[in-house]
Protein backbone atom coordinates (compact mmCIF):
# COMPACT_ATOMS: atom_id res chain seq x y z
CA UNK A 1 0.00 0.00 0.00
CA UNK A 2 1.02 3.49 -1.01
CA UNK A 3 1.49 5.76 1.66
CA UNK A 4 0.55 9.07 1.85
CA UNK A 5 3.29 12.22 2.45
CA UNK A 6 2.43 12.98 6.13
CA UNK A 7 0.86 16.32 6.38
CA UNK A 8 1.89 18.54 9.60
CA UNK A 9 -0.34 19.05 12.29
CA UNK A 10 1.18 20.95 14.89
CA UNK A 11 1.56 24.23 13.25
CA UNK A 12 -1.71 25.88 11.70
CA UNK A 13 1.65 28.63 10.22
CA UNK A 14 2.84 26.24 8.47
CA UNK A 15 -0.08 24.20 7.40
CA UNK A 16 -2.10 25.36 4.78
CA UNK A 17 -5.35 23.61 5.62
CA UNK A 18 -5.35 25.00 9.62
CA UNK A 19 -3.05 22.34 11.41
CA UNK A 20 -3.79 20.91 14.81
CA UNK A 21 -3.09 23.20 17.97
CA UNK A 22 1.05 23.50 18.77
CA UNK A 23 2.55 20.91 21.09
CA UNK A 24 2.85 22.95 23.78
CA UNK A 25 7.79 21.84 24.62
CA UNK A 26 10.41 22.76 26.34
CA UNK A 27 12.08 21.56 29.14
CA UNK A 28 12.31 23.38 32.85
CA UNK A 29 14.47 26.38 33.97
CA UNK A 30 17.82 25.67 35.60
CA UNK A 31 17.34 28.00 37.41
CA UNK A 32 14.02 26.98 39.47
CA UNK A 33 12.72 23.78 41.18
CA UNK A 34 11.79 21.04 38.71
CA UNK A 35 8.34 20.46 37.95
CA UNK A 36 5.76 18.54 36.10
CA UNK A 37 6.10 19.91 32.42
CA UNK A 38 2.45 21.47 31.31
CA UNK A 39 0.39 18.99 29.55
CA UNK A 40 0.32 19.75 25.60
CA UNK A 41 -3.02 20.73 24.02
CA UNK A 42 -3.78 17.38 22.61
CA UNK A 43 -2.89 15.74 26.30
CA UNK A 44 -5.38 18.14 27.51
CA UNK A 45 -8.20 17.65 25.16
CA UNK A 46 -7.62 13.60 25.68
CA UNK A 47 -7.70 14.35 29.33
CA UNK A 48 -11.05 15.93 29.13
CA UNK A 49 -12.87 14.25 26.43
CA UNK A 50 -12.21 10.31 28.34
CA UNK A 51 -12.76 12.28 32.23
CA UNK A 52 -16.12 13.47 30.22
CA UNK A 53 -17.29 10.06 29.09
CA UNK A 54 -16.48 8.59 32.44
CA UNK A 55 -18.81 11.12 33.75
CA UNK A 56 -21.60 9.70 31.30
CA UNK A 57 -21.05 6.18 32.44
CA UNK A 58 -20.64 6.42 36.02
CA UNK A 59 -24.47 8.06 35.17
CA UNK A 60 -25.59 5.26 33.90
CA UNK A 61 -28.60 3.09 34.76
CA UNK A 62 -28.89 -0.50 33.22
CA UNK A 63 -31.45 0.60 30.74
CA UNK A 64 -29.97 3.47 29.73
CA UNK A 65 -26.89 1.37 28.74
CA UNK A 66 -29.33 0.05 26.26
CA UNK A 67 -30.40 3.10 24.43
CA UNK A 68 -29.58 3.22 20.90
CA UNK A 69 -26.73 5.56 19.95
CA UNK A 70 -25.35 7.23 16.47
CA UNK A 71 -23.55 4.02 15.28
CA UNK A 72 -26.30 1.85 13.54
CA UNK A 73 -27.77 -1.27 15.96
CA UNK A 74 -24.76 0.07 18.52
CA UNK A 75 -26.22 0.71 21.93
CA UNK A 76 -24.72 2.91 24.73
CA UNK A 77 -23.08 0.03 26.63
CA UNK A 78 -21.63 -1.38 22.52
CA UNK A 79 -20.34 2.09 22.11
CA UNK A 80 -18.40 1.93 25.45
CA UNK A 81 -17.13 -1.58 24.97
CA UNK A 82 -15.58 0.05 21.92
CA UNK A 83 -13.70 2.70 22.92
CA UNK A 84 -13.04 0.69 25.88
CA UNK A 85 -10.93 -1.92 23.30
CA UNK A 86 -9.80 1.78 21.76
CA UNK A 87 -7.93 2.77 25.04
CA UNK A 88 -6.47 -0.65 25.66
CA UNK A 89 -5.06 -0.30 22.41
CA UNK A 90 -3.71 3.15 23.19
CA UNK A 91 -2.27 1.53 26.41
CA UNK A 92 -0.20 -0.85 24.14
CA UNK A 93 1.17 1.44 21.95
CA UNK A 94 2.17 4.01 24.57
CA UNK A 95 4.45 0.64 25.87
CA UNK A 96 5.42 0.09 22.29
CA UNK A 97 8.60 2.10 21.22
CA UNK A 98 9.06 1.84 17.33
CA UNK A 99 11.69 2.29 15.67
CA UNK A 100 11.25 5.04 12.86
CA UNK A 101 10.41 6.74 10.77
CA UNK A 102 6.69 7.44 11.67
CA UNK A 103 4.63 6.24 8.50
CA UNK A 104 1.44 8.44 9.66
CA UNK A 105 0.19 11.20 11.45
CA UNK A 106 -3.17 12.43 13.13
CA UNK A 107 -4.61 13.50 10.03
CA UNK A 108 -3.32 10.46 7.60
CA UNK A 109 -4.36 8.04 10.22
CA UNK A 110 -7.96 8.53 9.35
CA UNK A 111 -6.91 7.67 5.74
CA UNK A 112 -4.35 4.73 6.25
CA UNK A 113 -4.81 3.02 9.55
CA UNK A 114 -8.58 3.41 10.66
CA UNK A 115 -10.78 0.32 9.75
CA UNK A 116 -14.07 1.77 8.76
CA UNK A 117 -15.84 -0.34 6.58
CA UNK A 118 -18.00 -3.71 8.48
CA UNK A 119 -20.30 -4.75 5.46
CA UNK A 120 -21.16 -7.92 7.65
CA UNK A 121 -21.64 -6.16 10.75
CA UNK A 122 -19.45 -8.64 12.44
CA UNK A 123 -17.90 -6.23 15.15
CA UNK A 124 -21.25 -5.33 15.93
CA UNK A 125 -22.23 -8.80 16.40
CA UNK A 126 -19.11 -9.27 18.63
CA UNK A 127 -19.06 -5.70 20.51
CA UNK A 128 -22.93 -6.90 21.45
CA UNK A 129 -21.77 -10.51 22.80
CA UNK A 130 -19.26 -9.12 24.66
CA UNK A 131 -21.22 -6.00 25.91
CA UNK A 132 -23.93 -8.38 27.03
CA UNK A 133 -21.84 -10.26 29.00
CA UNK A 134 -20.32 -7.30 31.43
CA UNK A 135 -21.99 -6.32 34.45
CA UNK A 136 -22.39 -2.66 34.13
CA UNK A 137 -20.24 -1.53 37.56
CA UNK A 138 -17.48 -3.82 36.04
CA UNK A 139 -17.15 -2.23 32.45
CA UNK A 140 -17.90 1.85 33.75
CA UNK A 141 -15.01 1.02 36.69
CA UNK A 142 -12.52 -0.76 34.14
CA UNK A 143 -13.05 2.19 31.57
CA UNK A 144 -12.35 4.52 34.20
CA UNK A 145 -9.67 2.89 35.65
CA UNK A 146 -7.99 2.04 32.14
CA UNK A 147 -8.35 5.77 30.58
CA UNK A 148 -6.57 7.22 33.43
CA UNK A 149 -3.88 4.97 33.06
CA UNK A 150 -3.64 5.86 29.34
CA UNK A 151 -3.52 10.10 30.18
CA UNK A 152 -0.76 9.17 33.40
CA UNK A 153 0.92 7.34 30.87
CA UNK A 154 1.30 9.88 27.49
CA UNK A 155 2.10 12.46 30.37
CA UNK A 156 5.15 10.97 30.66
CA UNK A 157 5.96 9.56 27.05
CA UNK A 158 7.57 12.34 24.94
CA UNK A 159 5.66 13.96 22.13
CA UNK A 160 7.70 13.67 19.96
CA UNK A 161 8.44 9.33 20.64
CA UNK A 162 7.76 6.63 18.06
CA UNK A 163 4.78 4.73 18.93
CA UNK A 164 3.46 1.23 17.11
CA UNK A 165 0.04 0.75 16.48
CA UNK A 166 -2.35 -1.57 14.03
CA UNK A 167 1.07 -2.03 12.20
CA UNK A 168 1.58 1.79 11.90
CA UNK A 169 4.33 4.01 13.44
CA UNK A 170 3.90 7.09 14.88
CA UNK A 171 4.56 9.93 17.17
CA UNK A 172 2.65 9.97 20.28
CA UNK A 173 1.46 13.25 19.87
CA UNK A 174 -0.24 12.19 16.94
CA UNK A 175 -1.69 9.15 18.31
CA UNK A 176 -3.28 11.15 21.90
CA UNK A 177 -4.85 13.45 18.92
CA UNK A 178 -6.81 10.56 17.35
CA UNK A 179 -7.42 9.00 20.69
CA UNK A 180 -9.29 12.43 21.52
CA UNK A 181 -10.92 13.27 18.39
CA UNK A 182 -12.66 9.16 18.06
CA UNK A 183 -13.22 9.85 21.63
CA UNK A 184 -15.04 13.33 21.06
CA UNK A 185 -16.93 11.47 18.22
CA UNK A 186 -18.48 8.76 20.21
CA UNK A 187 -19.15 10.95 22.87
CA UNK A 188 -21.63 13.25 20.31
CA UNK A 189 -22.82 9.30 19.11
CA UNK A 190 -23.25 8.07 22.78
CA UNK A 191 -25.71 11.29 23.65
CA UNK A 192 -27.83 10.84 21.05
CA UNK A 193 -31.16 9.54 23.35
CA UNK A 194 -28.95 10.36 26.98
CA UNK A 195 -29.37 13.36 29.01
CA UNK A 196 -26.27 14.10 28.73
CA UNK A 197 -23.88 17.30 27.86
CA UNK A 198 -22.26 16.71 24.61
CA UNK A 199 -18.46 17.16 24.25
CA UNK A 200 -16.93 20.27 25.33
CA UNK A 201 -14.65 22.52 23.06
CA UNK A 202 -11.47 21.48 23.69
CA UNK A 203 -11.67 17.52 21.99
CA UNK A 204 -13.79 18.84 19.34
CA UNK A 205 -11.53 21.57 18.40
CA UNK A 206 -9.41 18.51 17.33
CA UNK A 207 -12.11 17.08 15.05
CA UNK A 208 -12.52 20.68 13.94
CA UNK A 209 -8.77 20.74 12.34
CA UNK A 210 -8.90 17.00 11.47
CA UNK A 211 -11.37 17.28 9.44
CA UNK A 212 -10.45 20.62 7.89
CA UNK A 213 -7.08 18.86 6.90
CA UNK A 214 -8.89 16.20 5.60
CA UNK A 215 -11.14 18.27 3.56
CA UNK A 216 -7.94 20.21 2.35
CA UNK A 217 -9.37 23.50 3.71
CA UNK A 218 -11.32 25.12 6.60
CA UNK A 219 -15.04 24.64 6.57
CA UNK A 220 -16.60 28.18 6.96
CA UNK A 221 -16.06 29.60 10.42
CA UNK A 222 -19.49 29.97 11.08
CA UNK A 223 -20.42 26.29 11.44
CA UNK A 224 -20.42 24.91 14.97
CA UNK A 225 -17.39 22.78 16.12
CA UNK A 226 -19.90 19.88 16.78
CA UNK A 227 -22.14 20.43 13.50
CA UNK A 228 -18.95 20.18 11.34
CA UNK A 229 -17.95 16.89 13.53
CA UNK A 230 -21.79 15.97 12.86
CA UNK A 231 -21.35 17.03 8.97
CA UNK A 232 -17.64 15.18 8.42
CA UNK A 233 -18.15 12.02 9.99
CA UNK A 234 -21.67 11.45 8.36
CA UNK A 235 -23.63 11.50 11.42
CA UNK A 236 -26.23 13.78 9.79
CA UNK A 237 -26.35 14.92 5.61
CA UNK A 238 -25.55 18.44 4.90
CA UNK A 239 -28.46 20.97 3.77
CA UNK A 240 -28.15 22.45 0.58
CA UNK A 241 -26.51 26.18 2.02
CA UNK A 242 -23.85 23.55 3.73
CA UNK A 243 -24.02 21.46 0.72
CA UNK A 244 -22.98 24.24 -1.25
CA UNK A 245 -20.44 25.85 0.96
CA UNK A 246 -18.72 22.35 0.26
CA UNK A 247 -19.56 22.33 -3.14
CA UNK A 248 -17.66 19.47 -5.07
CA UNK A 249 -16.44 18.14 -1.56
CA UNK A 250 -19.70 17.62 -0.67
CA UNK A 251 -19.46 14.43 -2.53
CA UNK A 252 -15.86 13.26 -0.23
CA UNK A 253 -18.39 13.18 2.98
CA UNK A 254 -17.68 11.25 5.21
CA UNK A 255 -13.88 12.52 5.98
CA UNK A 256 -13.81 10.29 8.52
CA UNK A 257 -16.15 7.74 10.29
Amino acid sequence: MTTAPLVSTRSSTTHPNGGLPPTMSGGPRTDQPRTKPPSSPELTALKIAYSDISTIAASLEEEDSWLPTRCLGWTVRDLLVHLLSDVQRALVALASPAAGPADVDAVTWWTAGEPTDDPGFRELRNLRAISGAWELDDLVRTFMETTRAVVGLAARTPPEALVATRGHVMQAVDLVTTLAVKAAIHHLDMVLELRRPGPRPEPLALVRCTLDALLGRPAPADWPDERWALLGTGRVPPGGGERRALGAAAARLPLLC
